[in-house]
C-alpha cells in the first residue's frame, strides 16, 4: 500500500470531490464525520473503505443506521405528484434503496451486536490512559464531559465544572465568561491559565497584605496533610478522624466527607474550605488556639477571594483586547503587575456528553 506522507496536507473530501478512498474507519469520525459527510451532504460519487472484516461491518452498519434514519414514510401525493413508482413506501423499501447503492458483505453479524457502542469505544480510545489505573486511595475520580479542540487537543471537563470561554451572552453578543458545558458550541473559544495557589502567590508578591493573606492559608493545608501523613496517607482514615472530631465537639455543621476532603488536598486551585469544615480540620489537628487562626483564616480567605475575583476581571479584559489579533490555537501572555501569564486558546470541534471517569488531576487540562 501506498501512503503519500510527502503531500504535506489534509486529504479532506468535499461536494467536489469525485471518488475517495478511506484506509480504514476514519480517526475521530464521530466528532468530524468525513465518512458521513462524504456520502449523506457532498454525495461523492465514488467512496470506497478498506476495513478489516469486524471493522468492515461496523462501518457498514453505521452507515446504514444514519443514511435510513434520513427516510421518511408519508404519503406524499397530494402535496407533490411523485410517480408510485418512485415512492419509498416502508421498512422493506428503505432497505432496498440502501443495498442498491451501498455494498454489504455477506459475512456480516446480526444486528443484536451492538456495534454503536464498538465505534464509540473505538473513538473514545484515546481518552482511556486519562481514567484511574488501580484503585489508590489517593486516586481522585470526577465524572467528565469532553471538550475536542480543532487541533486534535482535547479537555476533560468536570460536570460541575465550567470553562472561561468566549460564549454568546442573553444579548446575543459575545463575551468572555466562565461557561457550563451545556452552555458551550462547537466554534467557541476557550481560554486555560493556570490559577493555582503558587501562580495567585507570585503575582501578588509585591502586594504585602495580599501576600500574607496566602501565607495564612497555608496553615489549614499544612495542618490537613500532616493528618493525612500520619495517617500513612489513608482517605478513609482521614475521612473517619474528621468526622470522630466533628462529633467529639458536638459540631451541627460540616461535612467532611471522602470527595471534599479529596478536593481540598489534590486541587490546587482551591483556596479554603468553607469555615465549618475549617474548623474541624484545626481541631483534629490540634492548632493551638484554634478559634484565633479560624477567625484569622476567614479574614484571610475574604481577602484572597476578593483579590482573585478582580484578577479575573483584569485578565478577561486583557484577553478581549487581544482577541482581533489572534490565530485560532495561539498563546497571548497577559501581563499583570509586570507577571506574564500564558493563556492557552483553542476552538471548538466537538463536544462529547460523557460519563467518563477521570483522575481528577487531569481535568481542566489541554492535552494533546
Amino acid at each position: 500500500m501506498y501512503i503519500p506522507v510527502e503531500k504535506g496536507q489534509i486529504n479532506i473530501p468535499s461536494s467536489n470531490t469525485n471518488s475517495i478512498l478511506f484506509t480504514g474507519y476514519p480517526y475521530n469520525e464521530y466528532s468530524d464525520k468525513y465518512l458521513l459527510n462524504s456520502v449523506c451532504r457532498d454525495f461523492v460519487t465514488d467512496i470506497n473503505v478498506l476495513c478489516w472484516p469486524n471493522e468492515a461491518s461496523l462501518t457498514v452498519n453505521y452507515l446504514k443506521r444514519r443514511i435510513k434514519s434520513g427516510y421518511f414514510s408519508d404519503y406524499l401525493f397530494d402535496a407533490f405528484p411523485i410517480k408510485n413508482e418512485y415512492l419509498l413506501k416502508n421498512e422493506n423499501d428503505f432497505d432496498s434503496e440502501i443495498n442498491s447503492f451501498l455494498n454489504i458483505d455477506d459475512n456480516l453479524p446480526s444486528e443484536e451486536i451492538d456495534q454503536e457502542s464498538d465505534l464509540e469505544y473505538i473513538h473514545t480510545f484515546k481518552y482511556h490512559g486519562y481514567g484511574i489505573q488501580n484503585e489508590v486511595d489517593a486516586a481522585f475520580k470526577v465524572k467528565c464531559n469532553i471538550l475536542n479542540f480543532n487541533d486534535g487537543s482535547f479537555m476533560f471537563l468536570p460536570k460541575r465544572s465550567s470553562v472561561l470561554a468566549q460564549a454568546e451572552n442573553s444579548q446575543g453578543g459575545r463575551s468572555i465568561v466562565e461557561t457550563d458545558f451545556d452552555d458551550l458550541s462547537i466554534g467557541d473559544k476557550i481560554f486555560k491559565y493556570k490559577k493555582d495557589r503558587s501562580t495567585y502567590r507570585e503575582i501578588s508578591k509585591n502586594d504585602n497584605k495580599i501576600k500574607e493573606c496566602f501565607e495564612k492559608l497555608e496553615i489549614w493545608k499544612d495542618a490537613l496533610e500532616n493528618i493525612y501523613i500520619d495517617l500513612d496517607k489513608n482517605l478513609d482514615s482521614l475521612e473517619k478522624s474528621l468526622t470522630q472530631t466533628k462529633e467529639k465537639y458536638n459540631l451541627i455543621e460540616g461535612n467532611p466527607i471522602k470527595p471534599s476532603i479529596q478536593r481540598w488536598l489534590f486541587d490546587d486551585e482551591f483556596i479554603c474550605p468553607r469555615p465549618h469544615n475549617l474548623k474541624i480540620i484545626l481541631l483534629a489537628a490540634k492548632v493551638e488556639e484554634n478559634e484565633k487562626k479560624l477567625e484569622e483564616l476567614i479574614k484571610a480567605f475574604k481577602e484572597v477571594s476578593s483579590y482573585t475575583i478582580g484578577l479575573s476581571a483584569n485578565i478577561k479584559k486583557n484577553i478581549s483586547k487581544q482577541l482581533s489579533k489572534m490565530s485560532t490555537n495561539d498563546v497571548l501572555f497577559v501581563d499583570i503587575n509586570g507577571n506574564k501569564i500564558p493563556v492557552e486558546t483553542r476552538t471548538i470541534a466537538s463536544l462529547d456528553k460523557n460519563e467518563i471517569e477521570i483522575d481528577y488531576r487531569n481535568t481542566r487540562k489541554i492535552i494533546c
